[in-house]
């Protein structure tokens, strides 16, 4: 015979909690379970910035992307989202996190995309599934080398002396 109870954990504060079951019956004999740990976890992830890049930065080749991410009981993963202006889907990348502190990085190459400018959100999830979307900061990559003109003055092979214009 199986018993059940639900309660809602958003009532208890993040933690650890015991829970113990007592059961008795109609004679008044009284049974007690062993005791087992559960962890309560309501609480998002804290992603508190962006440590690289910076927001309105213009970046070309490889970045290295980093936030600080925190939780109460654990941060289970991270990734970066990046978005184009209009905010269609471009690219999601997985984060490590480095050695066993708060921050998070990974790698992510500019040279894929068209030149322009991207939104980039940090997404992280807790062990117990809460997910934070933090606030979306703006980039611009450039990839293309700039577009160089002719001289028109002075011209190739001429002779100068004195000063004169460069256009």
């Amino acid at each position: 015979l199986y018993w059940s109870a639900n309660f809602a954990t958003s009532g208890f504060s993040d933690g650890t909690y015991n829970i113990t079951i007592y059961a008795n019956d109609s004679a008044g004999n009284l049974n007690k379970s062993t005791v087992i740990q559960v962890t309560f976890d309501n609480s998002a992830p804290n992603t508190t910035s962006f440590i690289n890049p910076v927001s309105r930065g213009n970046y070309s080749g490889s970045i290295k992307l980093n936030a600080s991410v925190s939780d109460l009981i654990a941060v289970n993963s991270v990734f970066f989202n990046v978005t184009n202006i209009t905010g269609g889907q471009v690219n999601t990348t997985s984060a490590a996190q480095e050695g066993s502190g708060l921050y998070w990085s990974a790698n992510f190459a500019t040279s894929g995309f068209s030149d322009g400018t991207y939104n980039l959100t940090i997404y992280a999830n807790d062990s117990a599934g809460n997910l934070n979307k933090s606030t979306v900061i703006q980039v611009t990559f450039d990839n293309a080398a700039p577009n160089t003109t002719s001289f028109i003055n002075p011209v190739s092979r001429g002779n100068y002396s004195g000063s004169i214009t460069l256009n």
